[in-house]
């Protein structure tokens, strides 16, 4: 058995159970995985060098070469049965057995006076047996380090006579050897084999990228992550925007959930060379880290940074891609990268032009007459919708806040495009309560030239036209009736008082909808519910976001969920004071496809929901 007064550096690998004396030292133990070779199992786990490695059986060494990793002691308990040929094989690598259950290569340096003699009588034997005494004496004579490399060599021990002959020019034969052993390797399938020739060639040519890069490659194969990892470095401190090394470096800080190296690795993705990514991945990584960017209020340089990941995104042509899927993708991912460009910021918009302002008994109204019937009022809820969404949902919506609206309050419906019909919209909604006004405009979808884009190829309706109307009327009406306005979609029902809401947000300027299962600009918030006060603050996040989303709608092409990116880009440069609906509570970020039992003051319907599902009290 080992005792631990035979350590004498903290480094120290395991396969098997370690002895209670090995546990007792109080360093680190590093576990090997069994799986495998040991030469296999030390790279795994990025074990290069070792001080200390300790077996439970001696005969695994056997079909080690001893020459690499290179591992100062080896140990194993001293009563197992020493196989036949390991003192030999353990000799040949330049160990000596210290004593039972122990080898060790022997550190010390040989006196100055002792070199050339070592050395002239290495020259007298025969080459197995001068190999050990060249080991001993090379790393402080260079000439018998020129001749270890040359005997290694003429073994073809390529991998071992790189490892020693770094800086000699005796390597170069080594090095074509090892080249040429990589390449038959490779050829034959043998992975590993040529992994050896690939991180020999590495030591010997340590700024070669193309070696870099196959021992890279060879060990992101064969699941050597973390000596893939340490290429990797390597090959950035030479090349910073080397698309492979980001690739197994973001790997890792995924798996580690280390939010800054990941955002480091995505933005170096989507900033590589033209030619060393997938048009479609660079997209993606764009976007991911545009993402990571915009989950927190931006510096100068966070600013600066999505500006260059916007430039990156902007240089891709999705059309360069051939129809289908991976085409649509690619727009999806290119328009959202476009929605964070910070010049869509500090927009101005005119006040949304709506004047009249429709009951369903009795003359239009101004927003002064407006003003004088709202007397007392304490809330104003928003919607708008097109003639279509009105049929489908208007009426559910409109009932559940006059069954539960616990505040005086009064209900602003827009009918986006719907003037010509707006009477007898207000007739079909048939609730003749003075609480309701609609407003309508003469918008014409088929006068729209920009293109709305998603995940599934473009839209055949200007969608993000209908969905960003709300939020212009919403300032409207926060303008002229300095009211609390709560704007929802009207897909929507209300499903108990609202008092406790103003009251606990009643600080607060703007209060947003943060789907917490998705940090993916264009999804992160949700535009599904927005609470603005009549503050200052309130009033300028409204108009920031009204100029936004006209510049954006203005554009050829956007995307589906500008209004949700527009949201997270003001959010992001805003001062004001923000809160945040408790998505337990206050709204669901969750589908229901239909009605059933379940906590939330505002059920958002979704798409597809069936509404003959909604309880007569709903």
């Amino acid at each position: 058995m080992v005792h631990a007064s035979n350590l004498c550096a903290p480094l120290i690998a395991v396969q098997g159970a370690a002895p209670p004396e090995l546990e007792a030292v109080g360093v680190p133990l590093r576990r090997l995985d069994g799986a495998g070779p040991l030469a296999a199992q030390l790279y795994r786990a990025d074990l290069a060098r070792l001080d200390l490695l300790w077996l439970e059986n001696p005969e695994a060494l056997l079909d080690w070469d001893l020459t690499t990793p290179e591992v100062t002691r080896i140990a194993w308990d001293r009563h197992c049965t020493i196989p036949a040929g390991l003192p030999a094989h353990l000799q040949s690598a330049g160990y000596r057995l210290a004593e039972a259950g122990l080898a060790q290569r022997d550190p010390a340096r040989p006196a100055p006076g002792d070199v050339p003699a070592l050395r002239a009588l290495a020259e007298t034997l025969p080459p197995e047996a001068a190999l050990p005494l060249l080991r001993l004496i090379a790393p402080w004579d260079a000439a018998a380090r020129r001749a270890l490399v040359a005997q290694l060599t003429a073994q073809g021990a390529w991998a071992a006579a790189l490892h020693q002959a770094a800086g000699f020019c005796a390597a170069d034969t080594a090095a074509a050897g090892a080249l040429e052993g990589f390449n038959r390797a490779i050829a034959g399938g043998e992975l590993a084999e040529a992994e050896r020739m690939a991180a020999a060639l590495a030591v010997y040519g340590p700024g070669n990228p193309a070696v870099l890069e196959a021992a890279l490659a060879c060990n992101r194969n064969l699941g050597h992550a973390a000596r893939a990892q340490r290429f990797a470095r390597t090959l950035l401190a030479l090349d910073p925007h080397h698309a492979g090394a980001h690739l197994v470096l973001l790997e890792q800080a995924v798996a580690e959930g280390d939010r800054a190296a990941e955002l480091a690795h995505r933005s170096g993705l989507a900033l590589s060379p033209p030619e060393a990514l997938h048009p479609l991945r660079r997209l993606h990584e764009a976007h991911r880290a545009i993402s990571l960017h915009l989950l927190h209020p931006l510096d100068v340089p966070g600013r600066a940074a999505v500006q260059a990941l916007v430039g990156a995104a902007h240089g891709v042509d999705p059309m360069a891609l051939p129809e289908g899927e991976a085409r649509h993708w690619a727009r999806h991912y290119r328009h959202l990268a476009e929605a964070a460009d910070p010049a869509l910021l500090g927009r101005s918009a005119a006040p949304l032009a709506v004047e009249a302002l429709h009951r369903a008994a009795g003359r239009p109204l101004s927003w002064a007459g407006l003003r004088r019937q709202a007397r007392g009022a304490k809330l104003a809820f928003v919607v708008a919708a097109d003639a279509a969404y009105l049929r489908l949902y208007g009426r559910a919506y409109l009932t559940s806040i006059l069954r539960h609206a616990d505040l005086p309050a009064v209900i602003l419906v827009h009918v986006i495009g719907g003037a010509r019909q707006l009477p007898d919209l207000i007739r079909l909604m048939d609730l003749a309560d003075s609480r309701i006004l609609y407003t309508a405009d003469d918008f014409a979808p088929g006068d729209v030239t920009t293109q709305c884009h998603d995940s599934g190829g473009p839209r055949a309706l200007p969608v993000a036209h209908f969905q960003c109307a709300r939020f212009a009327m919403a300032r409207r009406v926060l303008m002229e009736l300095r009211l609390p306005v709560l704007v929802s979609d009207i897909d929507a029902v209300l499903q108990r008082g609202v008092a406790e809401l103003i009251a606990r947000f009643a600080d607060c300027d703007v209060v947003l909808n943060r789907n917490e299962a998705s940090e993916a600009f264009g999804s992160h918030i949700t535009a599904n519910l927005l609470l603005a006060w009549p503050t200052e603050a309130g009033l300028d996040f409204l108009a920031g976001l009204q100029g936004y989303l006209e510049t954006a709608l203005a554009a050829p092409h956007v995307t589906r969920w500008i209004d949700q990116c527009g949201l997270q880009a003001c959010w992001n440069a805003s001062s004001a004071r923000f809160g945040w609906f408790d998505t337990t509570a206050d709204i669901n970020n969750v589908m229901y496809p239909r009605w059933m039992p379940n906590p939330f003051l505002f059920l958002s319907l979704f798409h597809g929901f069936d509404m003959a599902s909604l309880p007569q009290a709903a």
